[in-house]
């Protein structure tokens, strides 16, 4: 016979579970639009005591079947496997992001380079050398244009290089934000690791006693919701992955190196930029900050990316100081052409019609000391400055001096000579006219920015697939919770129905039981 009291227990108990999970239905409707947090659910099990021992009988089992429902505690409904798959493609998308944003901020600098810019320059300048051979070699006005369309070649060149050199200044600030939100993102995830450790003391203290994993037990959910919003944030990045500690902390790696250990960390820390001419970083350890996707990795790409030109701490990525260096090798391939058509040689610069702001010149105005042109320094020479007409002189071999006169020679090999082929780049990796030149940087630019905005769609559209996945399996939804909070309020009401209707037998049991004529 059971305890006449077993039934009372039983509903109690369920109307107390029932009650809690209302609770947590409520709960999960009121952070119905809260970001990062987990759909939750009361853990239930049916209970059962099995009774052992010498004189236990099938009788004394049997009165104490039926104890109702325990409950074991409130879970976070999520899957691991898909957070570990969204944040990888979150990484990708933020790469791709980062270098979409960057080129394109690039191509608006080198935007008109095949259009108004540097080939409407190149197009004017031959139409001046044109103009220059057929009316007078001697007419110092046609001359001059000559020379002034020559100096807009080289202020565009300039220009294209300083606004590129602060378009990487620009990235280096970018960097070093991202690097101080990486670290204290790794603070934020190594403060709750503490946290949620200590919570598992208390609520898991047995299995902590024991040496056991504290992983599976019911600990506080919205600290580890937080939590894994940050990790979530952290993936934007780099790449990493997520390991779950016994004591309940996460150990997280980023480039193969272990980042987050519990309350162990690493920092982030970026090299001096000047000094190393490049974006170097390092973790605090340091290990070198390898990252094969996010932001961090998409920011090094386009500061340290150098295509053919690189070296040292430098990649073949086409970041922004390769525009630069196949600008640098233009603006050299441009000027040495141009000055050895005029006659400049090794031994003699006289003739130079290109010069660099690092020229020498001595006292009686003979320069002894040539710089290496460069986008960033080329200018027309002092030479020409002081004769605009000295690219209409011809060389008479009887004299061996150059001499002004009505023949055209000189400026007619100017002229043909913006046609000639030229070679730029490391590996030869650009050969052709100074005009082919310059759809050649536009096509690199354009199809860099298309490859990296079709991977943009293409792990996007995985990441946003992955977030709906989660979002079903994580997310509240209202219908759900609806229909759960109709089906708790009936297990609730049955069994306060359940409680009246023990009442009244006991009731009966008590008044009736034994009395004469009833």
């Amino acid at each position: 016979m059971r305890s006449t009291f077993l039934g009372f227990e039983v509903s109690k108990r369920t109307i107390q579970i029932s009650q809690k999970a209302l609770d947590i239905t409520n709960n999960n409707l009121s952070n119905l639009n809260t970001e990062g947090y987990t759909r939750q659910r009361v853990d239930l099990n049916s209970s059962y005591i099995n009774v052992t021992g010498k004189y236990a009988t099938k009788l004394s089992r049997l009165s104490l079947n039926g104890q109702g429902v325990n409950a074991f505690g409130v879970s976070q409904i999520r899957d691991p496997y898909i957070d570990k798959r969204y944040r990888e493609f979150t990484a990708y998308v933020a790469e791709c992001d980062v270098k979409i944003e960057v080129l394109e901020d690039a191509e608006r600098i080198l935007d008109d380079i095949g259009n108004l810019g540097l080939l409407s320059n190149l197009d004017s300048l031959k139409a001046a050398f044109a103009k220059y051979a057929t009316d007078s070699p001697f007419s110092k006005e046609l001359a001059s244009v000559v020379r002034n369309e020559a100096s807009s070649v080289c202020q565009t060149l300039r220009a294209y290089y300083t606004d590129l050199e602060n378009l990487k200044n620009e990235n280096v600030i970018e960097l070093k934000n991202s690097v101080k939100e990486v670290n204290e993102l790794i603070d934020k995830i190594v403060m709750y690791n503490g946290i949620i450790t200590g919570e598992y003391n208390v609520t898991a203290a047995d299995k902590i006693y024991y040496g056991e994993s504290v992983i599976g037990s019911y600990g506080p959910n919205e600290l580890i919701d937080q939590r894994n919003q940050f990790i979530d944030e952290l993936s934007y990045f780099g790449n990493i992955k997520v390991y779950d500690n016994d004591d309940g902390s996460v150990r997280i790696e980023m480039a193969g190196t272990t980042i987050v250990d519990g309350t162990k960390y690493e920092q982030v820390v970026m090299k001096d930029f000047d000094k190393y001419k490049a974006a170097v970083l390092v973790f605090s350890n340091g290990d070198a900050v390898d990252c094969a996707s996010g932001d961090l990795k998409a920011r090094m790409d386009m500061l340290n990316g150098n295509g053919s030109y690189a070296s040292f701490y430098q990649n073949s990525e086409y970041g922004i100081p390769y525009y630069e260096s196949t600008l640098n090798a233009f603006a050299q391939e441009f000027a040495e052409l141009m000055n050895t058509l005029n006659g400049c040689t090794a031994d003699d610069t006289s003739r130079a019609m290109f010069g660099t702001d690092e020229d020498e010149y001595d006292d009686n105005g003979v320069c002894i000391n040539r710089g290496i042109i460069t986008a960033q320094n080329i200018r027309i020479s002092d030479e020409w400055m002081a004769n605009a007409t000295m690219i209409g002189e011809n060389y008479n071999e009887e004299t061996g001096l150059w001499e002004l006169t009505l023949d055209g020679t000189n400026v007619n090999k100017l002229y043909l000579g913006l046609d000639n082929e030229i070679t730029i780049g490391r590996a030869g990796e650009f050969k052709g006219s100074i005009y082919d030149y310059c759809l050649f940087v536009d096509n690199r630019l354009s199809e860099s920015i298309s490859y990296y905005k079709d991977q943009y769609d293409l792990n996007g559209q995985n990441a946003s697939a992955l977030l709906d996945l989660r979002a079903s399996v994580s997310g509240v939804s209202e219908t759900e919770e609806g229909v759960n909070m109709m089906n708790y309020q009936k297990w609730f009401n049955a069994n306060s129905r359940m409680l009246t209707t023990l009442d009244e037998c006991i009731d009966r049991l008590i008044s009736s039981t034994g009395v004469a004529g009833r």
